[in-house]
């Protein structure tokens, strides 16, 4: 290093020194005007630059903070450039580019093997489904830092993912012993119980108890410790494959529901509430999503009730939790007086809804989204409902009333809710067939030209182990029929444990799975459709009936057969085929199921009779007083 450039070091690191108190006296202007002339002395004095990429993010300026951390990456010290890579990488995330996060995180552990940088990268490959690359960076993370608690605990997460559940069981003891109070290990060790897939029936039952047995420590320990240390971890993991497991949730639910509640009510003042509305005040409704975007809880029940409440009537405020956005984003965002987009801190999220002051507030599915259930288990509003975005019980005696459709119920369904349970007519909301794509080629799906395609799209964890043995029995009596399922996201390992279990059921009845059985790569929502379309019959999945799924089916006039069940996430397939006046799809036995997909197997003229009728059927599907039913429930319980 030359003298003059030695002084010109001296003048950065004393102009650094200047910048950094203005930075901490929040001082951002005067700050990042020392740290330009810093810079104009060294152009990679590493500190500087480092301070400045800060004060860029912290502006909104996220390029040119990237820009910068790449500068610090390049020319830092190991130790520099693997927290300039944190930064980086989180930057991207914040942005949505998951995509250059992975990449920035790689390129930087190139430089600077650090346990900190594999652990983001193991979330971030997460995020992208890449359950094993995100598996095998946390194991190198620990491997380089032995109980690094972050890393075991995201582990443990993709091993529950995987459906390695007694190993995801295992991590997340320990993590809890290690770090008792980390936010969401505990719920986390309670929900791992519940696996995607099963083995079989025993298995269920099985994990079942385990998780009953989990969930009750779980209340003990907030009974002896402070409950309110809990807030912090709910949403984080939740009972979602709970309710696939084909049983009556609403005891665990409930008991799940008053722990959520006690957590994040404990040292928190009540919210205020809005006044009865005044005659001829409109009712203030706000909607509180996660997926108000192309996603089937928008498509049903959501989209149809937003567009079809009288404005005269209510004001609608939409509360977007979600970060993704697309064209529907956009759609729902004209329909709504007021939006607010996520994401959004819990905080600022309760002053929202707070300034906006519903008179009631909508959770169109509660159990998915977590930023929902957080602010679900609060009262918020003086009226507050969930529907069947998620079609199983919240368990939240925050929640006050249940959505839901008179068509999908079975008659004793109130005692499978927590909440009261309001039976609007018919299907419950407007229903919007999509145009259907041109059907994809068989030969570009990798399907025999000849074959009976025999369409199972829906998600894995929708099959249960019981009904295995229906496949093969159709397949005996067709002998050229493929059963098209689409493979798990993310994890390779769950998809061949679905298909193992496919290979026993058809071995016992003397088949080769191989010869029936195919399953497609994940595909776009557009994709999904047009694949749909080269089938001969739809097999609604028993047990957990599709529901957009089984319109896309429609708007093909391909046949949807389903076997209702005696819950309304079993019967939404059963209450459309009813409405367009296909009844005689809708099974009583699992023999009648079979015996209807072999008939339609083998007889192409039925087929199409009956895709005719599907098709001049749809319009009953418009429900046109699905809206006015909705708003007049509304209205009753305003006291109106």
């Amino acid at each position: 290093m030359t003298e003059g450039t030695t002084a010109r070091v001296h003048e950065a690191e004393a102009l650094f020194s200047q910048a950094f108190g203005r930075f901490q006296a929040r001082d951002d202007v005067e700050a990042e005007r020392v740290l330009r002339r810093a810079l104009a002395a060294a152009p990679e004095h590493v500190p500087s630059l480092s301070l400045l990429a800060q004060i860029a993010g912290r502006a909104g300026r996220d390029a040119e903070a990237v820009s910068l951390l790449e500068r610090v990456i390049a020319h830092g010290t190991t130790a520099e450039a693997a927290v300039a890579g944190l930064w980086l990488g989180a930057a991207h995330r914040r942005a949505g580019r998951t995509g250059a996060a992975i990449a920035a995180y790689r390129r930087t552990v190139e430089r600077a093997e650090d346990a900190g940088l594999l652990n983001s990268l193991g979330v971030a490959l997460k995020e992208l489904d890449d359950l094993s690359g995100a598996a095998a960076s946390f194991e190198r993370a620990i491997g380089l830092r032995p109980g690094f608690v972050d890393a075991l605990y995201n582990l443990a997460l993709a091993r529950r993912d995987e459906g390695q559940t007694d190993e995801a069981v295992a991590l997340l003891r320990q993590v809890v012993a290690r770090a008792p109070d980390l936010p969401g290990a505990r719920f986390a060790l309670c929900m791992a119980h519940l696996p995607p897939l099963y083995v079989d029936a025993a298995e269920i039952d099985r994990r079942r108890a385990d998780y009953a047995a989990e969930l009750d420590a779980l209340a003990a320990y907030a009974e002896r410790t402070d409950v309110g240390a809990l807030a912090a971890g709910v949403g984080v993991s939740q009972p979602f494959y709970l309710a696939y497991q084909g049983r009556d949730d609403a005891d665990l639910q409930r008991r799940y529901g008053a722990l959520v509640c006690r957590a994040m009510a404990a040292g928190r003042p009540a919210a205020p509430l809005a006044d009865p509305p005044r005659p001829g005040e409109r009712l203030r409704i706000g909607v509180v999503c996660g997926y108000l975007r192309d996603h089937s809880v928008w498509r049903l029940p959501t989209r149809g009730w937003v567009e079809g409440l009288d404005r005269a009537q209510f004001d609608l405020a939409g509360f977007h939790t979600g970060a993704l956005c697309d064209a529907e984003t956009d759609r729902a965002r004209g329909l709504f007086e007021r939006f607010v987009q996520g994401p959004l801190p819990f905080e600022t999220w309760l002053a929202r809804i707070a300034e906006f002051r519903p008179h009631a507030l909508i959770y169109p599915e509660v159990g998915m989204d977590p930023m929902a259930v957080r602010l679900a288990a609060l009262r918020l509003a003086p009226a507050q409902y969930s529907s069947w975005g998620h079609p199983s019980t919240t368990g939240l005696p925050t929640i006050d009333a249940y959505l839901s459709s008179d068509a999908m119920e079975p008659g004793d369904a109130d005692a499978h809710y927590t909440e009261r349970l309001i039976r609007l007519p018919g299907l419950s909301t407007r229903f919007e067939v999509p145009a259907a794509p041109t059907s994809a080629s068989r030969s570009a799906l990798g399907l025999p030209e000849d074959a009976v395609v025999y369409w199972c799209g829906q998600s894995l964890y929708k099959y249960l182990p019981v009904h295995d043995g229906v496949f093969a029995e159709i397949a005996a009596r067709v002998p050229k029929s493929r059963f098209v399922f689409v493979e798990f996201p993310g994890s390779p390992p769950l998809t061949a444990r679905f298909q193992d279990r496919l290979a026993v059921a058809f071995a016992e009845r003397g088949l080769d799975a191989s010869n029936h059985c195919a399953v497609l790569p994940r595909m776009t929502p557009q994709d999904f459709r047009a694949a749909t379309g080269c089938a001969e019959v739809m097999l609604d999945s028993i047990g957990w009936s599709g529901c957009n799924s089984v319109l896309d089916a429609f708007a093909h006039g391909v046949p949807v057969i389903t076997l209702p069940g005696d819950t309304l996430r079993s019967r939404h397939a059963a209450a459309m085929l009813r409405t367009v006046g296909v009844e005689d799809l809708v099974c009583a036995t699992s023999a009648d199921y079979v015996e209807a997909a072999v008939t339609l197997g083998l007889d192409k003229a039925a087929r199409d009779g009956l895709g005719r009728r599907l098709k001049a059927g749809l319009g009953g599907l418009a429900q046109a007083d699905a809206a006015a039913a909705l708003a007049r429930r509304l209205l009753a319980d305003a006291g109106r």
